[in-house]
């Protein structure tokens, strides 16, 4: 098999790690802020209603993008040690693909807030930017899905050659 070029897997652990940091800023201190001065200018008990299901879902949605970037971590550690067509990677790629189900359902949630939006602020790019999102998000599913199995299939294979060897 061909290995990956040497400078390829610190660039994309050093990505993962700003990525990871940059999730984890923004669930620390972009939604508490932002929520914050929300909620200074509105302090309506119609406002709490709506901004504290979006809080939930962002924060979840972060979380989302933590766990699938310690889950490509660890499969890029795999690539690495050349055990990514062993029974390992089967835990983070299910990691990778739970987290996605979560994302999307979380994104799946935010559709009436994209219609409220677009109704009250007469602005039907919202419904579009919503839709955009949506149909990426399984689109992003759908492939980890068909990679998935690859794997299976491909580790599968491996170890049949293994055992003919």
């Amino acid at each position: 098999m061909r290995e990956p070029p040497r400078w390829l897997v610190p660039v994309i652990r050093v990505a993962l790690a700003l990525a990871f940091v940059g999730f984890t800023l923004i669930q620390l201190i972009g939604v508490p802020a932002i929520t914050w001065n929300d909620l200074q200018h509105h302090a309506s008990w119609k406002e709490v209603a709506l901004v504290t299901p979006l809080v939930i879902i962002f924060m979840g949605g972060m979380a989302c993008l933590q766990v699938i970037t310690v889950c490509t971590w660890k499969l890029l550690t795999l690539v690495e040690t050349d055990e990514i067509f062993s029974g390992a990677s089967d835990r983070w790629v299910n990691g990778i693909v739970r987290a996605m189900y979560v994302g999307w359902a979380l994104l799946a949630c935010l559709a009436p807030y994209f219609f409220l939006v677009a109704e009250g602020d007469d602005a039907p790019g919202v419904l579009v930017i919503g839709l955009i999102l949506g149909l990426v998000a399984t689109a992003v599913l759908g492939l980890m899905l068909v990679l998935r199995e690859l794997l299976r299939r491909a580790t599968t294979l491996r170890a049949e050659m293994d055992g003919v060897i």
